[in-house]
């Protein structure tokens, strides 16, 4: 008998989180209902190569009583022995699995993103109080109603024991659509383009990178350039080129272009940060087949994970300087052996997917 699915995209629009999504999608095996906004679905089906049923939904609304409502009116046109996979969570979201659970529905999954970094804020009395309204609560309730997590990888389990124990887990890689083909590119020493991919925030190291870049004047053969929204840092233009700074909306084909572009992408994440979520721009790098430049970060750690190097590995308590000599040390022979390593990565993950 054919697998039921109804998955859910209830917080992202736009562009935002359709390659994740995309693949998720696409790894299912059955009939599939997905509901999302119509802008949010316009992204997804452009790189879907399944048939799948689409129903519009709004956006979630920020009350627990407008989620409960929902989920008392979804149930109705909903099997009760399908899936259920809701593909963004908040604690709104999870009031719609609570409803559902209890309404007879058996396999409820929902996804984390970064929504999960807040079960490890320090508990005031206030969350005791409002306690129905925090995730501690809520996931521990979640769990002892047999609705399962799906977390994006073995760190982010690990890391998340360290705060509240679960029995009704699952751990996936992160799923991706890669591309077969990529763009080769000449490297040029003394002239190396590194990309720092994504929103410019303080959790994905850009201040300390730009701070590093500000303090160190001997960088003479590297240029860094910003592939992200840019209106809020203009202070960083001494140091970036901002790629889109004439778009108001960034596509993947933007993305994708500009990567062609560059030779290594960096993530400078703090070690404590990104412990309970995973970052999809660090695929996009590979799949561009883009060396990374990565902090001794645990997920990104995990992502390498026995595969052969993917770029180069640099502390972030020393400064950029370190990171700048391993660059010096890297001549086109050696280049092309981590294009390589990126790229048998990409083939793999390309083969196990079909």
């Amino acid at each position: 008998m054919m697998r039921k699915f109804y998955v859910f995209e209830s917080i992202c629009s736009e562009v935002f989180h359709s390659q994740f999504n995309s693949a998720y999608l696409s790894a299912l095996e059955g009939d599939i209902v997905f509901s999302s906004t119509e802008r949010h679905w316009f992204y997804i089906k452009k790189k879907l190569k399944k048939n799948i049923q689409w129903k519009r939904e709004s956006q979630r609304k920020k009350t627990i009583l407008s989620n409960v409502l929902w989920a008392l009116k979804n149930s109705k046109f909903m099997a009760k022995k399908a899936e259920l996979i809701f593909l963004s969570s908040d604690i709104f979201i999870f009031y719609r699995c609570i409803i559902l659970k209890l309404l007879g529905f058996e396999n409820i999954k929902y996804v984390t993103h970064a929504d999960l970094e807040n079960i490890k804020n320090p508990r005031k009395i206030k969350d005791y109080v409002l306690f129905f309204r925090r995730h501690y609560f809520l996931m521990r309730l979640l769990d002892a109603m047999d609705i399962k997590i799906v977390l994006l990888s073995r760190v982010i389990y690990n890391n998340l024991c360290e705060y509240i124990k679960i029995k009704n887990y699952e751990i996936i890689e992160h799923p991706y659509l890669y591309d077969e083909v990529f763009t080769k590119k000449k490297y040029e020493r003394e002239n190396i383009k590194i990309a720092f991919l994504g929103l410019p925030t303080k959790e994905k190291g850009f201040f300390w990178l730009y701070n590093e870049l500000k303090k160190n004047n001997k960088i003479k053969n590297c240029q860094f350039y910003l592939l992200g929204k840019c209106e809020n840092v203009n202070y960083a233009r001494d140091r970036f080129v901002f790629s889109f700074e004439y778009l108001d909306e960034i596509t993947d084909d933007d993305i994708k272009k500009e990567l062609s572009r560059m030779d290594y992408v960096i993530f400078p994440f703090a070690e404590e940060q990104y412990k309970l979520r995973a970052s999809g721009t660090v695929f996009d790098a590979l799949n561009a087949r883009k060396p990374i430049l990565v902090t001794n970060n645990l997920f990104i750690r995990d992502v390498m994970g026995g595969e052969e190097p993917l770029g180069l590995i640099f502390d972030d308590n020393f400064g950029i300087e370190q990171l700048i000599n391993k660059l010096g040390a890297i001549d086109e022979k050696k280049y092309e052996e981590l294009v390589s390593n990126v790229d048998d990565f990409v083939k793999k993950r390309i083969i196990n997917a079909r």
